[in-house]
């Protein structure tokens, strides 16, 4: 039978505490997006909703980079650091361009 390396006592203890800090950060960014102002404009909406998401995804492709081993996995942490790195540029672009106030009631 082949067994993956098993990580020794420190480094198993060293990843909980990394995956532990990436869920937290998850879990806060999270929570921003839910205290992310809502202004019914659809387009602003978005992309304020998904700006704290790609960044969740991001801060999780760094710890597949850190410590995981398998070449697709990292291949496609590297892909969404770079992807989602530059979405987020285009959507906090957009909403400096339209920022999040709704239109005057005529």
């Amino acid at each position: 039978m082949i067994r993956a390396h098993q990580p020794s006592g420190v480094g198993r203890r060293l990843m909980g505490i990394v995956l532990l800090l990436s869920a937290v950060g998850a879990l806060v960014l999270a929570a921003q997006a839910h205290d992310t102002p809502m202004p019914g404009m659809p387009d602003h909406d978005f992309a304020a909703m998904m700006i704290p998401h790609h960044q969740g995804a991001i801060d999780m492709a760094k710890v597949e980079l850190l410590y995981g081993k398998d070449p697709v996995l990292r291949r496609l942490a590297q892909e969404i650091i770079v992807t989602q790195g530059s979405e987020i540029g285009v959507m906090q672009l957009q909403l400096k361009k339209h920022p999040g106030s709704p239109p005057a009631p005529q």
